[in-house]
């Protein structure tokens, strides 16, 4: 390939990898970070920046996915706010019996899962979307 292809072609795959990352919800800043690490190098990112721009499901699918996966009512999402953090001794005190917890761990076991292919739905969807057929074509000839 000519010099121009070369940086045609390079040119090309930043615009797709920019659109995938963009559709998934990744701040642009990962995005100029990725293409500043030199060759031969690699930058992890804090456990800070992962819990603040990471974490869970982007804020424009959060209650799409809610929607489609939340397995629990609004007494067993109070249950287990109380409960999470205790024992099964200590649940059965503030009178969540063992069977309930069970019944919960079960829902949000199905939730999860739930959630989790939505997440591979989604980022096949945005991936697909990133590259484009037009964005895959050659340069075409001037005329």
């Amino acid at each position: 390939m000519s010099g121009d292809n070369v940086m045609a072609v390079a040119a090309r795959a930043k615009a797709i990898f920019e659109a995938y990352l963009k559709e998934m919800g990744v701040p642009q800043k990962y995005f100029d970070e990725m293409f500043a690490v030199p060759k031969g190098r690699i930058k992890w990112i804090s456990k800070h920046e992962f819990k603040a721009d990471f974490e869970g499901f982007i804020p424009e699918l959060a209650d799409w996915v809610a929607a489609r996966c939340d397995k629990l009512t609004k007494d067993e999402k109070a249950s287990w706010e109380i409960m999470k953090d205790k024992n099964d001794a200590e649940s059965q005190e503030v009178g969540i019996s063992r069977e309930a917890g069970i019944d919960i761990l079960k829902k949000l076991e199905e939730q999860d899962k739930c959630e989790r292919e939505e997440q591979k739905i989604l980022a096949a969807q945005a991936l697909f979307k990133a590259f484009d057929a037009n964005k895959l074509k050659p340069n075409a000839p001037a005329k």
